[in-house]
């Protein structure tokens, strides 16, 4: 038996149009102002690019690490398709791969949700 090693945020509602919010979550420079959990991001933003993500370290405060991730999906919502922008680690940690994805959804002309999971 293996463990669910699979992290989700909360469905967040938000009362904006899903370009919206896509324009925020591929907003790389701006990704701190929104992202507690993610100091800066590092990458040209296009699919097959580096994303180099530096983030807190926990132990210890005035620290930060880096991970290197490599883009692999950046699809835009649409009224029909919610959008996906999804990187991994690759190959850069041995023996472990973690898959990030951020999903956009359009709920309406005026709405959309967002949501991430970290596997």
């Amino acid at each position: 038996m293996t463990a669910d090693t699979t992290i989700r945020s909360l469905l967040v509602e938000i009362d904006a149009p899903a370009h919206v919010v896509w324009a925020v979550v591929t907003d790389f420079a701006s990704y701190a102002s929104w992202n507690p959990f993610t100091v800066r991001v590092d990458t040209g933003g296009e699919v097959g690019d580096e994303v180099l993500l530096h983030l807190p370290d926990p132990a210890d405060a005035d620290k930060t690490f880096t991970t290197r991730e490599h883009l692999r999906v950046k699809r835009p919502p649409t009224d029909e398709v919610p959008g996906l922008l999804q990187y991994d680690t690759g190959d850069s940690i041995p023996g472990m791969l973690a898959v990030r994805d951020q999903v956009v959804t359009s709920l309406g002309p005026e709405r959309s949700s967002y949501t991430t999971t970290d596997a």
